[in-house]
């Protein structure tokens, strides 16, 4: 179908143009055309204000279609250059033109004959109806994949105008929505070209709905004013927003800084516990103290399962093994060790790959003085601040008794001093 009666032409920038045409009788088509895009700069957004601006004050009330003159792309969005570094970008020339369309005293239809991405969709997206291209292009918010917010009105508009899972899977997922699936999301209102959306107009017979109401006026723009309330004050507004966004930043700078400081104390916090178990044999876990522990609450913070398997207090990683835990028993003793024997565990986690080697260390142990006695005394072992006791399993017991008046476990327990194995110390950090 012809694009009908040209009404007026403007440049847009040096080599673009707007081209506004009459189809049919109040019908107005603005065909855009600012190679190689149709990219959203100062130019083409003022030039676009001002063909609305002709249409509303020159001509009787109709429909107003807008579309690309470039069959590609109804538009490909901001120009981050331009819009990152353009004084007044933003609330004089996108946020005035998006302002326009969303209030326009006209209905308005935005005819997608191409991709529209990001801004684009959103400009798209100020129309009253939209139809899309059933054979070409995708609509898409790829803010996600380029790693920039969306500023309020660029989200508040689809809030108000998609459901909330179309909005999720648009903003949260950055989907690419072909016409089918964009007019199955209630996206866009109709799939085709020009024909098609004169023959939507008609039928939804939106020339008649531009026409003055009983009382002799238009209530069409304050009723989109209020139907579209939000987006409407985040654009008019745009300095207020600007300065909550600016807040919002300030506080999730400092909230990040106290969340830095809570990891902080819980990785210093963090603590491996030496278990002697009813096996005979000792394990490592990792446990989590955020301040001095009781012996009870450390033990039920535990997990059911411990799967590095220590021998004779030298370190064996093996292959991965489940050690079932008896869960009425409780150990004799806990004893920490310090960072410098955490570091040097973390080194052989990563060097061992994840328990597929062997790797042997030995460690300093210390104890309150009445425990090394008792330990000495009943494993009949030799307890030295070296190497530590040296333990075989063959002369140990289970019937091990604390030392009367004692506890289940020490009540302030000693840290290790650091791992004598210092080629251990000369691996990387991973």
């Amino acid at each position: 179908m012809a694009k009908g009666d040209l009404l007026f032409e403007l440049a847009v920038g040096s080599n673009g143009n707007i081209v506004v045409t009459q189809p049919v009788d109040k019908v107005y088509l603005i065909t855009f055309t600012s190679p190689p895009d149709n990219r959203l700069t100062t130019e083409f957004c003022t030039s676009l204000i001002l063909a609305l601006d002709i249409l509303a004050t020159r001509h009787p009330a109709g429909v107003v279609i807008t579309t690309s003159g470039i069959t590609k792309f109804y538009s490909n969005g901001l120009d981050l250059d331009h819009a990152s570094f353009t004084p007044g970008f933003f609330p004089e020339a996108l946020y005035a033109l998006w302002l326009r369309l969303l209030t326009y005293p006209m209905p308005t239809v935005s005819l997608i004959n191409g991709h529209a991405f990001a801004g684009a969709f959103m400009t798209a997206m100020m129309h009253d109806y939209r139809v899309m291209n059933p054979h070409r292009g995708f609509l898409c918010l790829n803010e996600l994949e380029l790693g920039v917010p969306l500023r309020a009105p660029m989200s508040s508009v689809f809030r108000e105008k998609v459901s909330p899972g179309t909005y999720r899977k648009l903003v949260l997922e950055a989907a690419r929505l072909k016409a089918l699936d964009a007019l199955k999301e209630g996206v866009v209102d109709s799939l085709g070209g020009l024909e098609e959306a004169l023959t939507f107009i008609d039928e939804m017979k939106l020339v008649a709905k531009a026409g003055p109401g009983l009382t002799g006026k238009s209530a069409l723009v304050e009723l989109k004013r209020e139907m579209y309330r939000e987006t409407v004050e985040y654009l008019e507004n745009f300095g207020n927003e600007d300065r909550r966004d600016f807040e919002v930043r300030e506080r999730e700078k400092k909230r990040q800084a106290a969340r830095e400081v809570r990891v902080g104390k819980w990785e210093k916090a963090k603590l491996l516990c030496l278990f002697i178990t009813p096996s005979l044999k000792a394990s490592i876990i990792s446990a989590m103290a955020p301040t001095k522990p009781s012996f009870k609450t450390l033990l039920h913070s535990l997990p059911s399962e411990l799967y590095i398997i220590i021998k004779d207090l030298t370190l064996q990683v093996e292959e991965a093994t489940t050690i079932e835990v008896n869960k009425n028993w409780r150990p004799p003793a806990i004893l920490q060790i310090d960072s410098a024997t955490r570091k040097a565990f973390a080194r052989i986690y990563y060097h061992t790959n994840l328990f597929n080697v062997d790797c042997h260390f030995g460690v300093d142990l210390k104890m309150p003085p009445h425990w090394r006695k008792a330990v000495s005394d009943h494993w009949g072992c030799r307890y030295n601040n070296d190497f530590g006791p040296e333990l075989e399993d063959d002369i140990l017991r289970a019937d091990f008794k604390p030392p009367r008046g004692s506890c289940d476990a020490p009540r302030r327990v000693r840290r290790f001093p650091n791992v004598h194995e210092h080629s251990l110390h000369d691996l990387p950090i991973p």
